[in-house]
Formats: C-alpha cells, sequence, structure tokens
C-alpha cells in the first residue's frame, strides 16, 4: 500500500455528501385525471411521443447536474421500479444514482414529504419536481439565485421557478391559472388560484407595508422548486399541508408569525410544462414534435433512432409506407409499424410494432405500441393505448380515450368524449377519494352490459367509462372546462359572463374566450405559413382570410393585433427544422416584415393599434431573445412606409422599464440608435422651419 502524501488530511465523508445535488421527483399525481389509463400504469409511465413521462423528467435533472434522485412513488410503484431497474438509470454509466421510495399509504404531496423526512434521506438543498413535467431548463442559475439568497436571508425556505408566459398561452393550462404579487427581491407577498374567475383581490395591507409590489398574471407554474432542508421541516410540522398550494398559503400568510419566505425565479427562452391532463397531454406532445423542447427531443431520448424529416416528420427504421399513404405535418412513426396504402396520417404520433391499415385517416391520434386499426377507419384526437384493436369501419370522435387491450368493431362510431377500458367502471360514488389507481380489484368479473357491446359492436370486448363531466364533485366541475378536444358549450359560457360586473375591460385574463383566440391564432400562423410556402405572398388574400377568421372567432382588434404580430415573430422558427440563430432569425423575419408592410397598414391604422403591435412585438423579445438585435430594422422598415407613427415609437420607448429583466435592457439598449435618429431628425426639421 502507497504510503500518504506528508501533510494530506483525509476528506470528511459527510462534507463530500452535502456537496451531492439531491432532486425528489414525486411520481404520483394523487388525482385521476388520466382514468381509466391509469388504472393500468402511472402516469409518469405514459408514453409521451413514444418515450416514458418519467424518462423526460430523470433527463432534464440530469442535464441540470443532479447526482442522486429519489422518485417517489405510491400507485403502481412496482411497476414504476420494474421500469427504472431495466432502463439506463440503473446502469454503471448513468449519470446519476436513481432510488424508489415505495409507499402505498401516501394520498398526498404532504404525506409523500413527510415520509421522505421521516427516512431522513435529505441532506442539503434539493429540487422537488413531478414525474409528470417535461423541461429543458437547466436548474444550475435557479440553484446559485437560491443559495446566494439563503446566504443574505436565512428564511428564504424555497424558490419556485415559474416560466414568463402570456394569458392565452399554449402552455398554460386553465387548472392552474393563478396571479401572483411579489416585492422586488422577488419575495412571494400574494398568491391567489384564478380557476374560473377573472378578478382577484388584493388587500391593501399589501401597499401599506411594501413601497414597491409587481402584481403579475403572466408566468407558468413550472412545478420546479429549489429548496432548502427546512421544507421538509415545515411538512412535518404541519399535517394540514397536503398540497402545494397549501404550503405556500402557510408560509406566505404566515411569514410574520414563522418568518418563513418563498420566492420566486423566472425563466423566458427555456420550457417547462407539466402534463397534468389530456389538454395538456397533447400540447406537450406538439411542443416535442417542434422541438421547443430540445434537447428533450424524439431522436435524442430512448433507444430508438428516427430520421427527421420536413414538415417535422419522425420516422424509425423498419417501418413500412404502402403506396399512397400520405404522412402530413408533425407525425411520429415508431419501429416496426406498417401504414397500408391510401392512408393519410397528420399530427398524430404511432408507437412502435403497429399495422395500420387502408383508407384509415390518422388526425391529432396517439397510437400506442402494438395497435392495429383495420381498413377505412378514422380517428380524430383520441388516445390509443397498447394492444387496441379497431376493426374495419370504426370511427373514433374527439377526445376518447381507449385503454388497453380495448376491442371496437365492425362498423361502429364512438362519439366524443367516450372512455373505454377491459377494467369495469367504477359503480356509483366510487369516482372520489376511495377510488384510487391501483385499486384495480373490484368486481373485475362483471360481465359487459348489452349497452355496452352494442357500443363496442359485434366483435368488441371492453367497458364503457363515465366521463369525467359526468361526475359532480368539484374537481371533475372544474376539468370539464378543458374536455380534451371538444368545445365548450355557448350556454356555458353565457354563464361564466353573467357572474362578471358589466365593467368588465378587456384587460382582464382572456380566459373566456382563450379556446377562440388560440384556434384564431393557429389559423393565422397557418394562413401565414402557406402563403409564404408558395413563394409569393398575397397581403390582400391574407387580409381576407384573417379577418373572416376574426369574426368566426369573435375575436376583438387589439387581440387580432397582438396575435397577427405574435404569428409574424414565430414564422421563422416555425417554418424552420432546426433552431436558428440570431443572425439567422434576423435574415428570415426582417425579409417578412418587409414584404408584410401592406398588411400591417391596414391593421395598425392608428396610435392604439400601433401600441398594441408595439407591446406584442416587447412580449415576444421576452419569449424569443433572438428578436431584439431585429426589432430596430424591423421599426425603421415600418417607420419608412408609415405604417408607425414616429410619436408612438418614441412614447413606447420610453414605457420599456428600466430595471426589468436583462432582454428588456437588450431591447432599450438596441432600439435606443434609433430613438436618437428619430429625436435628432426632428430637431433638424424644426431648426430649418424656424
Amino acid at each position: 500500500m502507497s504510503a500518504k502524501k506528508k501533510g494530506s488530511k483525509p476528506a470528511d465523508p459527510l462534507l463530500k455528501q452535502e456537496d451531492v445535488l439531491q432532486a425528489v421527483v414525486i411520481a404520483d399525481s394523487f388525482n385521476v385525471r388520466f382514468a381509466p389509463i391509469t388504472k393500468e400504469i402511472p402516469r409518469v409511465l405514459m408514453p409521451i411521443v413514444n418515450n416514458p413521462l418519467l424518462d423526460y423528467t430523470l433527463e432534464f435533472l440530469a442535464a441540470s447536474g443532479v447526482e442522486e434522485i429519489f422518485v417517489f412513488c405510491c400507485a403502481h410503484a412496482d411497476k414504476i421500479k420494474k421500469h427504472l431497474n431495466e432502463s439506463k438509470w440503473n446502469k454503471r454509466s448513468s449519470p446519476c444514482s436513481v432510488t424508489t421510495i415505495m409507499s402505498e399509504g401516501c394520498h398526498s404531496l404532504g404525506d409523500a414529504m413527510r415520509e421522505i423526512d421521516r427516512k431522513a434521506l435529505i441532506r442539503s438543498d434539493f429540487i422537488l419536481v413531478n414525474g409528470d413535467v417535461v423541461s429543458s431548463v437547466q436548474l444550475k442559475d435557479a440553484l446559485n439565485v437560491h443559495r446566494e439568497r439563503f446566504k443574505t436571508d436565512k428564511s428564504c425556505v424555497m424558490t419556485k421557478v415559474l416560466r414568463h408566459a402570456y394569458p392565452g398561452h399554449r402552455g398554460r393550462c386553465l387548472e392552474d391559472e393563478f396571479f401572483i404579487a411579489t416585492d422586488n427581491n422577488h419575495t412571494i407577498l400574494n398568491y391567489q388560484k384564478m380557476k374560473d374567475t377573472r378578478k382577484v383581490k388584493i388587500p391593501m395591507t399589501l401597499f401599506k407595508d411594501h413601497s414597491n409590489v409587481n402584481l403579475r398574471y403572466d408566468l407558468q407554474d413550472c412545478h420546479i422548486c429549489v429548496c432548502s432542508c427546512r421544507v421538509m421541516e415545515l411538512f412535518t410540522d404541519n399535517f394540514d399541508y397536503q398540497t402545494m398550494s397549501d404550503f405556500m398559503r402557510g408560509v406566505i400568510y404566515n411569514e410574520e408569525i414563522e418568518g418563513n419566505k418563498m420566492q420566486i425565479y423566472v425563466v423566458t427562452n427555456e420550457y417547462a410544462t407539466r402534463v397534468s391532463n389530456l389538454t395538456m397531454y397533447e400540447t406537450v406532445s406538439k411542443d416535442i414534435i417542434h422541438r421547443w423542447t430540445y434537447p428533450q427531443v424524439p431522436e435524442y431520448l430512448g433507444t430508438e433512432t428516427y430520421n427527421f424529416g420536413r414538415n417535422h416528420v419522425y420516422s424509425a427504421k423498419d417501418i413500412t409506407l404502402q403506396r399512397g399513404c400520405t404522412l402530413g405535418e408533425d407525425v411520429v412513426i415508431g419501429s416496426n409499424t406498417s401504414i397500408g396504402s391510401n392512408t393519410r396520417i397528420s399530427q398524430s404520433v404511432l408507437g412502435r410494432n403497429c399495422e395500420i391499415g387502408e383508407n384509415v385517416v390518422l388526425k391529432n391520434a396517439f397510437v400506442w405500441d402494438n395497435v392495429t386499426i383495420e381498413s377505412n377507419c378514422l380517428i380524430d384526437t383520441a388516445i390509443l393505448c397498447n394492444r387496441v384493436k379497431l376493426m374495419s369501419g370504426v370511427k373514433v370522435q374527439a377526445g376518447s380515450i381507449l385503454s388497453f387491450g380495448v376491442i371496437v368493431g365492425p362498423d361502429v362510431t364512438l362519439p366524443s368524449g367516450t372512455y373505454l377500458s377491459t377494467i369495469p367502471p367504477p359503480k356509483e360514488g366510487e369516482f372520489d377519494e376511495e377510488f384510487n389507481d391501483t385499486d384495480t380489484s373490484k368486481d373485475l368479473t362483471r360481465p359487459v352490459s348489452q349497452q355496452d357491446q352494442l357500443s363496442l359492436g359485434e366483435g368488441g370486448i371492453g367497458f364503457v367509462w363515465k366521463n369525467a363531466e359526468e361526475n359532480d364533485d368539484d374537481e371533475d366541475e372544474e376539468l370539464a372546462r378543458e374536455m380534451w378536444g371538444m368545445k365548450i358549450s355557448d350556454v356555458h359560457k353565457e354563464d361564466e359572463e353573467e357572474s362578471d360586473d358589466s365593467d368588465d375591460d378587456d384587460s382582464g385574463p382572456p380566459s373566456v374566450v382563450m379556446d377562440d383566440t388560440e384556434i384564431f391564432y393557429n389559423q393565422v400562423l397557418d394562413s401565414i405559413q402557406s402563403s409564404y410556402s408558395s413563394g409569393a405572398i398575397n397581403c390582400d388574400n391574407l387580409i381576407l382570410e384573417i379577418n373572416s377568421s376574426k369574426f368566426a372567432n369573435n375575436v376583438s382588434m387589439k387581440e387580432l393585433v397582438q396575435l397577427v404580430t405574435k404569428a409574424i415573430v414565430e414564422l421563422p422558427n416555425t417554418h424552420s427544422p432546426n433552431i436558428l440563430t440570431t443572425k439567422e432569425f434576423a435574415a428570415f423575419v426582417i425579409p417578412l416584415v418587409k414584404t408584410l408592410v401592406p398588411l400591417l397598414k391596414n391593421y395598425l391604422k392608428g396610435s392604439e393599434s400601433q401600441l398594441d403591435f408595439l407591446g406584442s412585438l416587447q412580449e415576444c423579445c421576452i419569449t424569443n431573445g433572438s428578436l431584439c438585435t431585429s426589432i430596430p430594422k424591423m421599426l425603421n422598415i415600418l417607420y419608412d412606409n408609415d405604417t408607425l407613427h414616429e410619436q408612438v415609437i418614441v412614447h413606447w420607448f420610453k414605457k420599456i422599464p428600466l430595471n426589468d429583466s436583462a432582454i428588456l435592457q437588450q431591447l432599450r439598449k438596441n432600439v435606443q440608435p434609433f430613438i436618437t435618429w428619430l429625436e435628432e431628425a426632428e430637431e433638424e426639421t424644426d431648426s430649418e422651419e424656424d
């Protein structure tokens, strides 16, 4: 044995352990949002673009430098443990250690945190994240900010990571909408869940006690938190802390008594969204396909190799495409899948070992592994789980779920919102806290009713479940507003509008018309993209299409200007299969704006609409940093063509916050020379007139 060097000291194992960055992944949602699928597998193992959700979360943590991850499992804990044992996370080459903590007796986040604290696994600051989060956020900066805050203020127990996302952004989930008030140190002073309301109640003491208060409704919860060890103690000491909302209310409103604080860290150009319901499942799937989640994209995850083609088409090896089949935009096809002749597929994900027959139409369909779809079927906005079989002539309408092993057909039409499973649905009154995802023993031998057999077809196997909207509890009533693939009835909207005061203006959160504005935006983006792809943009035709969409979707002029602006500046990234550099973005967007001057001049006829346009550009800068460099040239083009007035540009520039985010500071810096030129030109004109 070699002798120790003179003067050397053995490393303290306790100090070495504290340097290890830890994370806690809550692999249970403690709800039945994805029933009946989650009766057979946990939500975190649901495939999203052919990779389990949990793998996205672990990849994001590993990329952020986390070395020790604890995955807390309740429902289907054995399946999660098996998946991890068979995955790369259990190999010697794994970049981090992943340990499962199994506890079937926990029914909430609070129970899970108390169980982890009882095991004394957490030694220092740690990351708390849900197991259904897809993110590209690098947590190094958030962690450093949290630690610096803690050095100066030991009462800072948690830093909540939030993402800038304007109201109506596709990544914002209605059930997670919130209003937040912070001070200049980013300490949370007030936090309110918005749910269905358009109003917030702010106590006057908030303004009396704090000279500067920031009120924000432009943030999205990433469900990622940087925590100190004190968080574990607070959950253990307060058994009424069951959810994160309970914890936040307790910390914020008991600050004067207990002295604890929560702060926020806002990301702008990075991606982070939780797959909390069916609507968000579709949204995140499309974002992955469109590469907003880079590097969390299909070819870099899992064991499959994908070829990435035009129009965001991903195809694995060993697939079979028969003559005449058509692959539209946003399509992913897993390995060993065969597609029959004259079949049309668009905006869909197909798993491995699937057989698709002839003359099939798949639109917005999420087809998992080993699925068989015979000829002449139509599937629109639906999830087909493993081993599902559709016989010939089956039509599946929007918002449907066909769970594992279900067989339907032949010649059957499933109405919108149909949920099918081979496991019998819970009886009346069982769809509550007593009905959990692990309880599959209830009445499994119940025979299929004649009504179910009629719905499934002559060769069908399965049971028809009740839709979430048919349940009476508050959670399901709230969820009904986001019924996947289906539009909320006009009556429902009228009820909501009647609850608001008649003096509410357009500045309130547009939650009532969110569906219409999103449809309008997608239509505008498609129109501009189609016109651009044709090689010759016709502004007159675009104006006709945009006006038609405006009236069809009941969009205000202010919203039209904002969404048209957003569509224009997002076209470069949407049109290109790769992430553009700042130079490439400028080379695309500046000529585009010059071409679209007649269109913009048609809508920017007054100072109010011009300010709306400039404000929307400013908002887009926050989510797309590359735009900052292009804006001065864009302003110059629009000024020279009398689309933007000098006084409006100067007025907008003076309103840009001086001490806000680094991106807005950079925006001011970039635009300043153009403003100086405008002012000097005006002075010269005045002197000549004198």
